[in-house]
């Protein structure tokens, strides 16, 4: 499948209920959903499984052995549940939500060589899908997306304090972090899909 597809994809359907950790978020009828609004979920489920790859790597690896394999395992864990989210509001708008298997990850050689470029790596992947969560905030009508979006993009600045710690650098970096839109979050990404 290809991304730019995936990512521009959005069909209307029924509802139904996104699970975040514990908590339920019931999901309006996608029929007051937009193509646009779901678009943002096509690209965070490719981006979430983008992140899974990523982790599950850094772990086969051993870049975050000893007191960073607990951030490696909370990461895995992370983007399993946002990918299970998103997922879930996909499957209730009508659409079929992408899985690993329809996407080629590439990733640059040497990335999962030493902690400091895995971490520059997943920083980098973070960002682009924080920077377009916080766009989809401040765009979609629907509420239950909204809750959704800065959730993700909650967890995701964790995670970007982790990595950006990994790599040698303060763990709270910038205080208002950018918001992208879908094609300059989608050209970040690019490479990192074969």
């Amino acid at each position: 499948m290809n991304r730019r597809d995936l990512v521009r994809s959005g069909v209307a359907g029924a509802g139904g209920l996104i699970v975040l950790g514990r908590l339920a978020q019931p999901v309006e009828a996608a029929l007051v959903a937009t193509d646009d609004e779901l678009a943002y979920a096509n690209f965070g489920l490719a981006a979430e499984l983008l992140l899974d790859d990523f982790w599950v790597r850094t772990g086969a690896a051993g870049v975050f052995a000893g007191a960073w394999a607990g951030e490696q395992a909370a990461g895995v864990r992370a983007a399993r549940e946002h990918v299970g989210a998103l997922s879930d509001l996909l499957s209730s708008a009508g659409q079929t939500a992408a899985v690993a298997e329809d996407f080629s990850f590439s990733w640059p050689a040497g990335a999962f060589a030493r902690r400091s470029a895995a971490a520059k790596i997943g920083g980098e992947i973070a960002r682009a899908a924080a920077g377009a969560y916080l766009s989809a905030v401040a765009a979609v009508s629907t509420q239950s997306y909204r809750v959704l979006y800065g959730a993700l993009a909650a967890s995701l600045s964790q995670q970007i304090a982790v990595l950006s710690r990994a790599s040698g650098r303060r763990g709270i970096g910038n205080s208002f972090p950018a918001s992208l839109e879908l094609e300059p979050a989608s050209v970040a990404l690019d490479r990192y899909f074969g």
